[in-house]
């Protein structure tokens, strides 16, 4: 856990008195849980999509060890959750918690992934939600909703178009990765008034 507050509140941070507390706490990778994200959008395979997009934003940050998605759905099954939001009371969520060996459990839902017509044109559209909760309080640390079109960034003449679902996914999600270790001070605070 003090590599996660390490990096998050900055390598380069120096309020000594933080430092001080992290050190307090362990001295391993952080783990994180990934869940399987739910999908309300017409595509079936769309969460499955955008979960492995997410992993791989967070795994390009370095900074945490993710849980595998086998290791995860096995503790789902276990703990007869069809879903992920499905069940995800206090209980359910320490026991998902312990069980991954992690207090840190991301959960996303997919709610449109497809094309959408804008005048004569068809371009990707994505809308989707993504937040970072405490396995041990239920406390949602973080959390982040986006809706985008491929035509979103258009400047001129086509120029920022993006013209399929799975470039469209990576930006969408990139932003929200970013947007989350962006957030990383204010996430720090919520877990030290928690840990406390």
């Amino acid at each position: 856990m003090s590599l996660f507050l390490t990096i998050f509140a900055g390598c380069q941070s120096r309020d000594k008195a933080l430092t001080t507390y992290v050190l307090k706490i362990k001295k391993e990778k952080v783990r994180i849980g990934v869940l399987p994200f739910d999908n309300i959008s017409k595509e079936p395979d769309a969460a499955k999509a955008i979960t492995q997009v997410v992993i791989s934003k967070i795994l390009q940050k370095g900074v945490f060890e993710v849980v595998e998605l086998g290791e995860i759905n096995k503790v789902m099954r276990d703990l007869r959750m069809r879903t992920s939001v499905e069940g995800l009371d206090n209980v359910t969520l320490r026991k998902l918690g312990k069980a991954l060996k992690t207090d840190l459990i991301l959960w996303g839902q997919v709610d449109n992934f497809g094309e959408t017509r804008i005048g004569q044109e068809s371009y990707p559209a994505i809308s989707l939600t993504i937040r970072l909760i405490h396995a041990t309080s239920g406390k949602i640390l973080w959390g982040s909703s986006a809706t985008q079109t491929g035509n979103d960034s258009i400047i001129l003449f086509d120029i920022g178009r993006v013209s399929t679902l799975n470039k469209l996914s990576q930006v969408v999600v990139g932003k929200m990765i970013n947007s989350l270790f962006a957030s990383r001070k204010k996430i720090v605070s919520a877990i030290e008034t928690i840990v406390e």
